[in-house]
């Protein structure tokens, strides 16, 4: 059920501007969109996907003012007052979108609610599962070595094998269908590369960096764990004019080596600063720097030396607190907990850095929300710890000795 709102002028650019392409070769509007079972895969032309039913029934929704199932998670955020994915959208997007954005002055020019190949601006592309992390709030679909942990964990964990295979360009001829469809948008804009991790999938991210043409026009978005620093792929990225990383970066030592297993801080810290460097070494525009963390009960006790990291290192964080999976969610903690948190970033004497180097107000705005909304069914707790038993078996680190204030904390039922 969607949340209690006013959404009579929802509106979204994914589902007329954008192709997102998921790990297992699925065509989507975007990222966050939950197809509720329906799924659309790479065909000849990736238009037949973007103007199949799914797609043109939600933009007849829109239309009519109604809110599409599949962008509950957006609506759930802005419920929240979190700024959404839809939101940001628009932002990036809104110099062309106000021309197609679906008003009584300006209709959308095709009735039919399809849309041509000039019409897309955005690709969202993930390169497969293939990962060296096995974050904890990720999943298979995004890590092979989660998919390898989950078929270990069967029937405790997950129930699924297929996710073992989910890195879509083993099979080749799907990878070079999707590279061909790329000349096929004269208009495109932005391309955002994700994963897995894009820089330990090296020959995947080459070849489509290859694949875009107009690399003046096009702006290189890439999300990153930031394990990785190629020197070949960075001479790639050379060639276009704006290149924007994404440092999926959210706490510092030993909390993050927890919540992202297998990472090592050392080599993360070394890594931001090669980052540093590079974008000092050409105009400030070309490249852009930003941490995007993923804060989750395994690192918002540790959100206040994080922003003392990000202040010194001078690159602003977009912060967002995880909503999936559920036992992950920081409203586990209690409300004294996380107003604890809250104080202690009230009390930097450099308040006004934190305003310029995160998006604080959002920061504070979902630490009210999740200390007025803790109240966590015992089920969800139930689940928090058969993962980690699953987790200290097979990880083998005990989190009692690694976080034993987390494990004091959250309580067996």
């Amino acid at each position: 059920m969607l949340p209690k709102n006013n959404y009579n002028n929802f509106y979204c650019p994914a589902i007329w501007k954008q192709v997102h392409l998921s790990t297992n070769g699925e065509i989507l509007p975007c990222c966050v969109y939950k197809n509720d079972g329906k799924s659309e895969y790479i065909k000849d032309s990736n238009l037949e996907v973007h103007n199949s039913d799914i797609f043109i029934n939600d933009r007849k929704k829109v239309l009519d003012k109604k809110v599409p199932k599949g962008c509950i998670y957006c609506v759930k955020q802005e419920a929240q007052n979190i700024k959404s994915h839809r939101e940001h959208l628009i932002d990036k997007l809104s110099p062309v979108m106000a021309t197609l954005a679906p008003t009584e002055t300006t209709p959308v020019r095709d009735k039919s609610l399809k849309v041509g190949n000039e019409d897309i601006e955005y690709l969202d592309v993930r390169l497969g599962n293939t990962c060296n992390f096995m974050c904890n709030f990720c999943g298979p679909s995004a890590s092979h070595l989660l998919a390898k942990e989950a078929l270990k964990a069967i029937p405790t964990l997950f129930s699924y094998k297929e996710a073992l295979n989910l890195h879509q360009f083993n099979n080749k001829d799907v990878f070079e269908k999707f590279l061909k469809s790329i000349d096929n948008y004269p208009n495109l804009k932005w391309v955002h590369i994700a994963g897995g991790e894009p820089f330990y999938m090296k020959k995947e991210l080459l070849m489509l960096l290859d694949a875009i043409k107009n690399k003046s026009q096009v702006k290189v978005r890439i999300l990153t764990n930031v394990s990785v620093y190629d020197e070949e792929i960075i001479k790639k990225l050379d060639d276009f004019n704006k290149v924007s990383l994404m440092l999926s970066i959210d706490s510092v030592g030993k909390a993050i080596e927890i919540s992202r297993w297998k990472s090592n801080w050392k080599l993360l810290d070394e890594n931001v600063t090669k980052f540093l460097e590079l974008k000092l070494k050409h105009s400030p525009a070309k490249y852009i720097l930003q941490f995007v963390p993923a804060i989750s009960i395994f690192t918002v006790m540790n959100l206040p030396n994080f922003l003392k990291y990000v202040i010194n290192k001078k690159i602003r964080a977009e912060i967002l607190f995880i909503q999936d999976p559920v036992e992950q969610v920081v409203n586990l903690l209690d409300s004294e907990q996380l107003r604890h948190v809250k104080k202690e970033l009230r009390s930097f004497e450099d308040q006004e850095s934190l305003y310029k180097w995160c998006n604080y107000d959002e920061v504070l705005n979902q630490l009210d929300y999740y200390i007025k909304n803790n109240n966590v069914d015992n089920s969800i707790i139930r689940e928090f710890w058969k993962k980690q038993d699953v987790y200290e078996k097979y990880r083998k680190y005990s989190l009692k000795k690694e976080m034993p204030f987390l494990h004091s904390i959250i309580k067996k039922v």
